[in-house]
């Protein structure tokens, strides 16, 4: 009996692999994933694994007021989406020192800001 119930289980962790797994391969179809390695495409499965857990639970939770589902991001590592949510860009990188936009006795419309860097390229 013992016996049975372990295979039992492992049918169905392997239908729940197979699953999972086609569900992956539609998630890259759909958003025109491609990876260069076989490496990187499982790296890229265990970080969608993740997402899919959490879609999973979040949307079987009753008291949710909203539902949540992948994007294009759903195979990138936590890492990979932190350092996009907090990308710095070119005007953040620039130094300013407070008396290089100081102009004595100029009012603003006498000031060509672009001199001083003060402002983005067109």
């Amino acid at each position: 009996m013992k016996s049975l119930t372990l295979l039992a289980l492992i049918g169905y962790s392997n239908a729940v692999e197979t699953e999972n797994n086609f569900k992956f391969l539609k998630y890259v179809s759909k958003f025109a994933k491609g990876y260069k390695t076989v490496k990187e495409f499982e790296e890229r499965l265990k970080n969608w694994l993740k997402s899919e857990q959490y879609i999973q639970k979040h949307n079987m939770t009753n008291g949710a007021t909203y539902g949540v589902g992948h994007n294009k991001f759903s195979d990138w590592s936590e890492q990979e989406y932190s350092d996009f949510l907090t990308y710095k860009g070119d005007y953040e990188l620039r130094e300013h020192k407070e008396e290089d936009l100081h102009v004595p006795g100029a009012t603003y419309a006498t000031v060509d800001w672009r001199t001083k860097n003060a402002v983005n390229p067109i």
